[in-house]
C-alpha cells in the first residue's frame, strides 16, 4: 500500500488551536500531513523547509481566516501554490465575506470552516474523492 499524498497545512499563529486538532485527525485517519510546527524544530531556520514542503506536496490546505488574509506568509504560500500548480483546498472562516476574501479563493468552491473533526471529514472526503478519479 502506497505512502498518501503529502498535504501541507497553511495556516497562521492565530489559528494554531483549531489547526493542531485539525492536523491531528487527518493524521489519524491515515493522511499524509506537513504542518511547520510538526516539521520545523524550535530554533531551526524555517523559510527553506516551508518551501520545500510546498514543493512536495500534492495539496495545499489553505486556512482562511480574518488572521490569514493580511499574512504575508499566507498570500506567499497561496501563490506560490497556484504558480506550482498545486491543488488548493480553501477552509474559509464563516465570519469572512465572499467579497473579503482573496480572488483566487474567491473563484474556488471552498469548505467552510466548522469543528476541526467535521472539516477533516470533509477534506479527507476530497482527497480521496480525488484520487480515485486520477
Amino acid at each position: 500500500m502506497s505512502e498518501s499524498p503529502q498535504v501541507f497545512i497553511s495556516s497562521t499563529y492565530s489559528d494554531r488551536d483549531w489547526i493542531r486538532r485539525f492536523v491531528d485527525q487527518l493524521q489519524s485517519a491515515g493522511q499524509n500531513v506537513w504542518y511547520y510546527e510538526r516539521e520545523v524544530p524550535v530554533g531551526e531556520p524555517w523559510a527553506d523547509k516551508l518551501e520545500n514542503g510546498l514543493r512536495n506536496s500534492e495539496y495545499i490546505v489553505l486556512l482562511v481566516s480574518p488572521g490569514s488574509i493580511d499574512s504575508s506568509w499566507f498570500n506567499f504560500e497561496l501563490g506560490a501554490s497556484l504558480g506550482m500548480g498545486k491543488r488548493v483546498i480553501p477552509i474559509v472562516a464563516k465570519d469572512l465575506k465572499t467579497g473579503e476574501l482573496p480572488g483566487p479563493i474567491r473563484s474556488r468552491r471552498y469548505i467552510a470552516m466548522d469543528s476541526p473533526e467535521d472539516v477533516a471529514k470533509e477534506v479527507v472526503d476530497t482527497l480521496t474523492a480525488t484520487e480515485k478519479s486520477t
